[in-house]
């Protein structure tokens, strides 16, 4: 998509992306993290809220952090 500037920006996918598995590909470690599969490593964020369109990509700032796991133990839960 493209800003009304006509600037390219990212999607919420992309965005997520870039914190994520994009990472994991640069140094070289997309083989055991980055992503959430079989045999990987698998801290993980739950997001509360809908996720955003691209059209209001600055709307990922609005969604809660409702849990994290970090090495397969909980780290954070809000209580809903």
């Amino acid at each position: 998509p493209s800003a009304p500037t006509g600037r390219r920006v990212l999607t919420t996918l992309d965005a997520l992306a870039t914190m994520t598995v994009n990472p994991a590909r640069l140094d070289g470690s997309a083989s055991w993290r980055g992503s959430l599969r079989p045999g990987v490593v698998g801290d993980l964020v739950v997001l509360g809220g809908a996720w955003p369109d691209d059209d209001d990509p600055d709307a990922l700032l609005d969604l809660s952090v409702d849990l994290t796991l970090i090495g397969g133990q909980v780290a954070h839960s809000r209580a809903v």
